[in-house]
């Protein structure tokens, strides 16, 4: 076996397998640029020195590299012999779904050199892969346009944006790309649909109340995107528990979550889902909190952790989502966390927690505020209404010690509910915006 006598862009020699870290990274590397070969058991002078090769070896090095790369690449792995030895040839091609991420960061092969990439490169590199993919929401059905839903129509028009309220379907469909030969595409069929669930069953949200371990409440939410939207926020609405409170002549309404938190989180759910999968969203709302989950976890791009701050907007399903922007639903590109998150420390409660799993990515929401005891809860109370505080004024207010203030709006601060500032010596305290 003859190989390459320097190492270069695509070209990689790694004397053994104990730097799988480096390994995989390089692979990153030839996927984001043009493919090429790792040998192990060779020196960077390129003399070979050979590698052991046991029973698992190889498959040791697939998991690792299928652990560690996203979006998941297999390369080839082979043993040849060179000089009487056994070496190992990894062979990458040229990747089809870049950027690709080694444990969250992206790399490019640069000569000889793995360089981790800049976020205009990952960005530019994006935009022309989502620019190139055909989405599900793009296959095509059997199904004509003219077989429309009057009702999805109706709900398209009445908050819809300017230059959207008197638009006929007809222009609506060929505008959004929602047909094409007179028949639905899949966005078109969820969104205009008369009978979604036809041809996506999977299309709908799935609703329970569970007490005490046992559910006592079910139901199956189905139709058009819109329907599902405004049926499924009044299960919610109805079911969660709420106080009335009179002030003068008009009575005001709280619910244990704060409304527009819950329609946001709905409404995310039904764009951001995976579309193939074959499983319904779902709502669940138990005794202490309440979940909202859809098939479909994050892409690779984004993590968990970015979601509590400003982050770029990756849609999966484009048509879907400038359907529900243009209708209303949907404000701004890219906030729909951030603006969760805010809602729901206005409202007094805890951060909402966002998790994946097995294919599913899911929003929590919390009944029980965030509070050591109820001091704290009337402290929250009283520096909503003035505004900040100081740790002097929340012991005069609240009659406690000034360490115990301190320990109060301390452990208020870790929590997230509120911020504080430093002017000279004194340390003030406010809500969190």
């Amino acid at each position: 076996m003859k190989i390459p006598r320097l190492e270069g862009e695509t070209c990689e020699f790694k004397q053994s397998l104990s730097d799988t870290s480096s390994i995989v990274e390089t692979i990153c590397a030839f996927l984001n640029k043009q493919g090429g070969a790792i040998f192990v058991g060779v020196l960077d002078n390129g003399e070979i020195r050979g590698v052991d090769v046991g029973r698992n070896t190889i498959e040791n090095i697939s998991r690792a590299i299928r652990e560690a790369i996203t979006p998941g690449k297999a390369p080839a792995i082979e043993v040849l012999q060179a000089n009487g030895k056994n070496i190992l040839k990894i062979a990458v091609p040229r990747g089809e779904e870049t950027p690709y991420f080694c444990r969250g960061k992206a790399f490019i092969r640069l000569g000889k050199t793995n360089v981790a990439m800049t976020s205009q490169e990952i960005e530019k590199e994006f935009k022309h892969r989502l620019s190139l993919e055909r989405t599900f929401e793009d296959a095509p059905t059997n199904i004509r346009a003219s077989h429309y839903g009057r009702s999805a129509l109706e709900y398209f028009r009445a908050n819809g944006r300017e230059g959207t309220r008197s638009t006929g379907i007809e222009k609506v469909l060929d505008n959004l790309e929602l047909e094409k030969q007179g028949k639905f595409n899949v966005a078109g069929l969820v969104c205009f649909g008369d009978n979604p669930q036809g041809r996506l069953p999977q299309f709908s949200f799935r609703c329970g109340v569970v007490k005490k371990g046992e559910l006592i409440s079910i139901d199956l939410i189905q139709g058009n995107i819109f329907e599902i939207i405004e049926k499924t926020f009044d299960y919610a609405r109805t079911k969660i528990g709420s106080v009335f409170h009179i002030k003068g002549a008009v009575r005001r309404t709280t619910y244990e979550y704060p409304l527009e938190a819950l329609r946001e989180a709905i409404v995310n759910s039904l764009v951001h889902r995976d579309l193939n999968f074959p499983s319904s969203n779902y709502l669940a709302i138990y005794e202490d909190h309440l979940e909202v989950k859809n098939p479909g976890e994050l892409p690779s791009a984004l993590d968990i952790s970015q979601l509590k701050q400003e982050h770029p907007s990756i849609q999966r399903n484009k048509k879907i989502a400038n359907c529900l922007y243009l209708a209303g639903y949907i404000e701004h590109w890219g906030t729909g966390t951030t603006k969760i998150i805010k809602l729901c420390r206005e409202a007094g409660l805890a951060d909402p927690e966002f998790s994946q799993e097995h294919g599913f990515f899911a929003v929590k929401f919390w009944k029980k505020p965030p509070f050591n005891n109820a001091r704290q809860q009337s402290a929250a109370e009283f520096i909503k209404k003035h505004g900040k505080v100081t740790s002097k004024t929340y012991s005069r207010e609240f009659k406690v010690s000034e360490r115990m203030a301190r320990l109060d709006l301390s452990a208020m601060y870790k929590q997230g509910f509120i911020d504080r500032q430093k002017n000279g010596r004194i340390v003030w305290y406010m809500i969190k915006k």
